[in-house]
């Protein structure tokens, strides 16, 4: 499908569709936008710490390691008789 016919197909929508949809649709495309819009203070620290990650200037862990790690501490836990703190049940 061409581009042109979704814009044609979306105007018609737009102007004959059930309002809940039309809402929904302009939520989207607004949350859409507003996610990307990313400020110039974020976009430089995402780049600071990929700096640091690239260059072996901060520790980091694999999912992998990161499971192992919380098997480890529940399981502790779990010993030490601590009961689950976590609020879903």
């Amino acid at each position: 499908m061409t581009l042109s016919t979704i814009k044609k197909k979306l105007h018609e929508y737009v102007e004959n569709g059930d309002p809940k949809k039309i809402k929904l649709l302009y939520s989207i495309v607004e949350n859409e936008e507003k996610e990307t819009e990313w400020s110039t203070e974020f976009i430089k620290e995402l780049d600071k710490r990929k700096y640091e990650m690239d260059n072996d200037l901060v520790k980091t862990y694999s999912l992998d390691e990161m499971i192992t790690e919380a098997r480890k501490k529940t399981k502790a836990r779990l010993k030490n008789g601590v009961k689950n703190t976590s609020k879903s049940k």
